[in-house]
């Protein structure tokens, strides 16, 4: 019985590495096509996340 109540633990795992993974490769791509150092594209993507968060919640507010 505790194989089965690990079962859902690991693939909570799986789809979380398969999440980092594509979201790696998209970053990866987002800095090539610009010629930007990795750590500057995933600044620039982070920051343009959180202003488009704060404009929709100043929207629903």
């Amino acid at each position: 019985m505790s194989e089965r109540r690990a079962l859902p633990h690991l693939d909570r795992v799986r789809v979380e590495v398969r999440l980092e993974s594509e979201l790696a490769e998209r970053l990866y791509d987002f800095a090539s096509e610009r010629r930007m150092r990795l750590s500057d594209a995933a600044a620039r993507v982070i920051e343009t996340g959180l202003n488009t968060i704060e404009s929709e919640g100043a929207r629903t507010e």
